[in-house]
């Protein structure tokens, strides 16, 4: 039996400072985050689907959407864990060593 999902997270990126609120009307604290949805397969083994980069208000939550190849280039680490990013990859290439292992055997 396969089990497979769907799935997605949110995650905070830090502050970027004080920004102009277009819903607010002040000056407001914002910070930048990272939303992305997954595939997973057996539960363990993730590969992401799409990605979204995003600035919003601290107090209202209204923000907009970042360039995701700027923010990918500026990011030292992706924030993604490796599961989520490589989990079905690392699947196949289990596989794919068992049964290069099985062959020789």
């Amino acid at each position: 039996m396969i089990f497979f999902g769907l799935g997605g997270k949110s995650l905070p990126l830090g502050e970027v400072g004080m920004k102009s609120c277009n819903r607010c009307g002040d000056f407001r604290p914002f910070r930048a985050g990272l939303s992305y949805r997954y595939f997973r397969l057996y539960f363990i083994f993730g590969v992401v689907t799409k990605k979204t980069y995003f600035v919003a208000c601290n107090v209202c939550g209204q923000g907009m959407l970042l360039d995701k190849h700027q923010v990918d280039s500026a990011l030292v680490k992706d924030p993604i864990p490796f599961m989520d990013r490589w989990g079905l990859a690392t699947f196949g290439l289990g596989i794919v060593t068992v049964v290069a292992a099985l062959a020789l055997a």
